[in-house]
């Protein structure tokens, strides 16, 4: 774009945008194109570009199934993508060994600095510390005990930002997803481990460490927490047979968790994902059933990005970062 086309949509001076427009040259931030405006009146203007290999973020994901890995530019164009199944490796050591050469591969396909790291781990993350809080019977105990925020800060020199998988997930429907523009909402994740993000006038509740929305810890039989019920009752086999579901008591118990949460908070949509909402029969079982148990009928649907919701979130939050420490936003939250 011409610094005039900029200031007309911006509504910001012609000469503010210079200015910021030689500032952000100075910083190799932007360039000046070959191209120029093609004016029938006075000079052409000269368009300018994002500089996308001024620098690249990582974003990283892991949970107890698989690692997944994304690098993009600073214009927000994914470089490259890899993916990597947990079902081999067997030791903390060998997952640390997977995922430092993963990073290192991914990273040495260009030629500039890595500006900053998103992390999205599928366990609670200590808000205060940015470590992974051990709980007993964690679905993911490979996480525990690693300070990634030191081992990916070392690898790259960079800023790192971490969180777990669900608060990602629920960042990435806020931005990109179907919640775009909502204020008041929970996304509910369902894989091995079931958690929720809580999503309330406009900000994402972390709680006093971080750890909000842990719901697959609720007792819902005896001692029995959520998750393991879930497991217990075969339910995943269940959708993956194609059986019904209508006999799982799973499903009730999944129900009344999402509903006295609802309940709780009072959010105007219930987003459900993870590798369970990809089964048709489990979200039609869910969508029916919520509404109905709910104070207020709350509007259900299914998430824009079933598995891949933690990895777009964590993007995201490394692009922020990035721009962050260029100076150009303020520190994220």
């Amino acid at each position: 774009m011409s610094r005039a086309a900029i200031s007309q949509l911006t509504g910001i001076s012609r000469p503010t945008i210079s200015e910021a427009a030689q500032r952000l040259k100075g910083q190799s931030l932007v360039n000046e194109t070959k191209r120029k405006t093609q004016n029938k009146q006075g000079r052409a203007g000269i368009l300018y570009e994002i500089n996308a290999m001024r620098g690249v973020t990582l974003a990283v994901a892991l949970d107890s199934a698989h690692i997944q890995m994304r690098l993009m530019d600073l214009a927000e164009n994914v470089i490259s993508e890899q993916h990597s199944p947990l079902s081999d490796v067997l030791t903390q050591e060998a997952f640390l060994g997977r995922v430092t050469q993963m990073a290192e591969d991914l990273v040495r396909q260009v030629d500039t600095v890595v500006l900053s790291v998103g992390i999205s781990i599928a366990d609670p993350v200590d808000a205060n510390t940015g470590l992974v809080v051990p709980l007993p019977e964690a679905p993911f105990p490979l996480s525990h005990n690693i300070n990634f925020c030191s081992l990916f800060s070392n690898l790259f020199h960079c800023p790192v930002t971490i969180d777990n998988d669900v608060n990602w997930a629920t960042l990435a429907e806020r931005a990109q997803g179907n919640a775009k523009d909502e204020q008041n909402f929970v996304f509910f994740y369902f894989g091995r481990g079931i958690g929720a993000g809580i999503h309330i006038s406009g900000h994402l509740l972390r709680g006093s460490s971080g750890m909000a929305g842990e719901v697959g810890y609720f007792k819902v039989d005896g001692d029995t927490n959520l998750q393991d019920y879930v497991e217990s009752q075969g339910l995943l086999k269940a959708l993956l047979e194609n059986r019904s579901l209508k006999a799982n008591p799973a499903i009730d118990k999944i129900v009344h968790v999402i509903s006295s949460t609802a309940i709780l908070v009072n959010p105007d949509l219930v987003i459900l994902g993870g590798p369970l909402a990809r089964h048709d029969a489990f979200m039609a079982a869910l969508m029916t059933k919520i509404p109905e148990n709910t104070l207020v009928k709350t509007r259900v649907m299914p998430s824009a990005m079933p598995e891949t919701a933690p990895l777009c979130g964590a993007s995201a939050g490394a692009q922020e970062l990035a721009l962050a420490s260029l100076g150009l936003l303020p520190q994220p939250e």
